[in-house]
């Protein structure tokens, strides 16, 4: 069993490939990172989406934890089919906690699949899942993230 963390980015300046994160997205990214040393303590490893404003977000992570993410996904796009992101996802054969930096509407459609879990994911928001497997209903939730903290 690994923990497996879905985070949206940081509020952005669009919804374009190459939108930044807008300040308010810094901060929330900063204030989200804060939260993930339960994880980092256990070998966090951080992948993310080609697009700019998951980029940011995972550099603002990969910087407070000095962490060396992982080649970005085209799997993770916003619009990515949700199974060949879970196959991308465990093709990667990591064993560690793992952050997976992405976008709606992809990200609910994850947790729905892997934990039969509707969530909103809020911009800086996601969740924490116990993964037993890969597979549809191969996980359950364990803690929602957000940029106030890490909740139950």
């Amino acid at each position: 069993m690994r923990d497996v963390l879905l985070l949206r980015h940081g509020q952005a300046a669009g919804i374009h490939p190459a939108a930044a994160l807008l300040p308010e997205g810094e901060a929330q990214v900063q204030q989200v990172a804060e939260h993930l040393a339960p994880w980092v303590s256990r070998g966090l490893q951080v992948v993310s989406s080609p697009y700019h404003r998951a980029q940011e977000t995972t550099r603002i992570i990969a910087a407070r934890w000095a962490l060396t993410p992982l080649s970005p996904l085209s799997a993770l796009m916003p619009d990515g089919d949700e199974r060949a992101a879970r196959e991308a996802l465990e093709g990667l054969g990591i064993e560690a906690p793992l952050l997976v930096v992405s976008h709606r509407p992809l990200l609910p459609r994850l947790a729905q699949r892997l934990a039969g879990v509707l969530a909103p994911f809020p911009t800086a928001g996601g969740l924490v899942l116990e993964l037993d497997d890969w597979a549809p209903q191969g996980a359950r939730l364990t803690y929602w993230l957000d940029p106030t903290g890490v909740q139950r």
